[in-house]
């Protein structure tokens, strides 16, 4: 018999009593003595008798891997936030689960738009990761860019362009660096995420981009039932990685999380240390007939040096997102208004750079028969301050945007599809010499298709049409080698005497895809899938030589290519499957580091023993990076060639109820190459860490 019980009546307030104090230290296994000598004083050690019966927040690796398919009407994103874990609908389970539906208050996942991929826990859990770079980096269509060193920035570029032609949105609203309008993946916490969603083209709700389109997914930050959790990650090269989570609900009406993520990295090569810490804290009150109110804060405090030079860099950013909602984004009727704050403060060898955006929106979305439709109206702020260099000038830059989206997503017996279209208009300014661009006004849109079964193969359709603004640094910025690392991004200065100036008169870069492709899925979340498409890049920006030692933007002709991504999960036999993804595009460039094609693939294993109660995984993964030719912009300089290379991979865990173990080797065989030119890739190393979810 199928039980259903309303958590919100278990739900026990959380005190905390004594003082606690935490030392962390990455030399040895010491933080986890600390760790749990901390849970214990702090009292989340206790068992709770009926989070132990009902069980409902399994470890990631256990809760991801354990449920397989639903069927669509129970899928916990349909079913108005409610969870059914009945074995009797789970299909193949090896281990046991309880017979009970949960019904949890919390704000369930969108579902995945056509033509979208979506990566969660089940993949990244079992391939080794630093941060959230190499998480992202699972999923096909652009290329991993970074140093491989634990916090040192990482960017995700699509073939031929940059990292500015990539959007991430986060908690509804873009995450970005103010200064540049791309993502640094290692200002983000890995256990901050639960789903990431790809889309080959502009986000469907409502944000436009002139390449891929990212969505980072929190995790339900409120469960009903407390949560604690610990990660501690420990490296061969002093690599130390601690993260401690707890959500709570201290009232029926209101919850909250706190969340500390700290890291350090010795490294083995010339100034390659780092020190990080990631806080994040956040609340919700359910004010009844009023809706709920949550407000968010997170920061990322960054310091590490420059291999191979005396320098040092630094990321201080600090993010607040204050959040208005009427309604679940599954009811028929559900708005939303929200406002946001991000500053970011860059330091280098001179001075700094100080970078911010104040935004907001409002958003409606209402359902009806197998529609849904929204209208959302935002605008944004933006300003950015650069340092004093050789000149002695500072120069600054502001830009103001505003937009409106409105979509709809529809399914009509096999036939689903999601649309989007957009007006934007912004204007910028150089606050040096008070000059003001013209008004600036460019249209989007989106279209995904997709006609088959929800399982077996169906057919994908993908179109769109976006821009991207120059960022802020390309407009007004004044930099010289010792800035920022914008190689990374990839930005170009060539020797130490050269310097950048902004040019003020780059208008926004456009982008097209259009593609189709193929998915056949097996379950819910074992699929392959495979599209091709051609993708074009409107008045690109590049960079040339203005004057002696003096280096800026510039609009370049168009460039078009084809692009081939294709990701996969499949089962073999019992616990064995097999995954992988690839990416192949003739939009390589020489000026640019990235191969034609790169991919991974991974044997995996995944068993449960003693009625659930232990789980044993391991994985085998291939990464593979093909050869490249990189020449500089200083033709003077001869050019790079970087063979092709297969770099082994392997990760093991085993967890006891609640508590996981794991260890893992990258680089088995110390492969040679250079994902960013003068940076080789990370010979043999190993990571080794427990995970640790605790209830209250």
């Amino acid at each position: 018999m199928v039980e259903q019980i309303n958590l919100k009546q278990r739900t026990e307030k959380f005190s905390s009593n004594g003082s606690c104090k935490i030392v962390f230290s990455f030399r040895d296994l010491s933080l986890l003595i600390l760790a749990i000598l901390f849970v214990a004083t702090c009292g989340f050690g206790q068992e709770n008798p009926d989070s132990l019966i009902v069980n409902p927040v399994q470890p990631d690796s256990v809760r991801s891997d354990s449920l397989d398919t639903l069927p669509d009407s129970l899928n916990p994103v349909i079913s108005d936030s409610t969870l059914v874990a009945d074995s009797s609908l789970v299909s193949e389970h090896r281990g046991h689960l309880p017979e009970v539906i949960l019904v949890l208050d919390t704000l369930p996942l969108p579902p995945v738009v056509t033509a979208g991929i979506r990566l969660d826990r089940k993949s990244w859990t079992r391939q080794g990761y630093k941060d959230v770079g190499d998480i992202i980096s699972i999923l096909p269509g652009a290329y991993p860019y970074s140093p491989a060193l634990y916090a040192q920035p990482a960017y995700m570029i699509p073939p031929g362009m940059s990292a500015r032609d990539v959007a991430f949105v986060y908690r509804g609203r873009p995450y970005l660096d103010p200064i540049t309008g791309s993502a640094d993946l290692s200002a983000f916490a890995p256990e901050e995420l639960e789903t990431v969603d790809l889309f080959q083209g502009n986000h469907p709700a409502g944000w436009m981009t002139s390449g891929p389109a990212y969505t980072l997914h929190t995790p339900q930050q409120y469960p009903v039932i407390p949560e604690a959790r610990i990660v501690h990650r420990q490296g061969f090269y002093g690599l130390g990685h601690a993260d401690w989570r707890i959500a709570q609900s201290l009232t029926p009406a209101f919850r909250y999380h706190l969340g500390v993520n700290i890291g350090e990295y010795e490294g083995y090569r010339l100034n390659s240390y780092a020190n990080t810490s990631l806080l994040r804290l956040g609340g919700e009150q359910n004010m009844g007939n009023f809706g709920r109110f949550g407000a968010y804060w997170m920061q990322t405090r960054l310091d590490y040096g420059r291999p191979y030079t005396n320098n040092a860099n630094s990321i201080h950013r600090n993010d607040l997102d204050l959040i208005w909602r009427s309604g679940l984004q599954n009811d028929s009727t559900y708005y939303e208004i929200a406002a946001w704050y991000t500053r970011n403060n860059r330091g280098y060898y001179y001075r700094g750079e100080d970078g911010f955006q104040l935004g907001g929106r409002m958003r409606g979305e209402k359902s009806w028969k197998q529609n849904r439709s929204y209208l959302q109206l935002d605008l944004a702020k933006s300003g950015a301050r650069f340092g004093e260099l050789p000149k002695k000038v500072e120069p600054k830059g502001e830009r103001d945007q505003l937009g409106m989206s409105v979509g709809n997503n529809a399914r009509y017996e096999k036939l689903s599809y999601t649309t989007m279209l957009r007006a934007e208009i912004s204007r910028s300014n150089d606050q040096r010499d008070s000059r003001e661009t013209p008004l600036i006004g460019r249209p989007a849109f989106t279209m995904n298709i997709e006609y088959g079964d929800s399982l077996g193969f169906a057919l994908l359709g993908s179109a769109n049409m976006g821009w991207r603004l120059p960022g802020l640094d390309e407009s007004y910025g004044y930099w010289a080698l010792h800035s920022p690392p914008r190689t990374l991004e990839p930005l170009y200065v060539p020797d130490s005497s050269s310097v950048y100036e902004g040019n003020p008169d780059l208008l926004p870069v456009g982008g097209i895809f259009l593609g189709a492709g193929s998915i056949y899925r097996q379950k819910q979340d074992r699929s392959i899938r495979i599209m091709l498409g051609q993708r074009q890049y409107l008045s690109p920006i590049r960079y040339r030589q203005l004057e002696d030692n003096t280096w800026t933007a510039y609009q370049d002709k168009d460039i078009q290519g084809l692009e081939v991504t294709a990701d996969g999960w499949l089962d073999l036999w019992g616990p064995f499957s097999l995954a992988g993804a690839y990416t192949w595009s003739n939009l390589k460039r020489d000026d640019t580091a990235i191969p034609s094609n790169w991919g991974w693939g991974s044997a995996r294993y995944n068993d449960h023993f003693f009625d659930g109660h232990l789980l044993v995984k391991a994985s085998f993964t291939a990464n593979y990076w093909d050869s490249y030719t990189y020449r500089s912009l200083d033709i003077t300089e001869s050019a790079i060639f970087q063979e092709s290379k297969i770099f082994l991979n392997g990760l093991a865990s085993v967890t006891i109820s609640n508590f996981e173990v794991y260890w893992g080797t990258n680089n088995l065989l110390s492969a040679y190459y250079e994902p960013i030119p003068g940076f080789p890739y990370t010979h043999r190393d190993e990571i080794w860490g427990v995970r640790w979810l605790l209830f209250n």
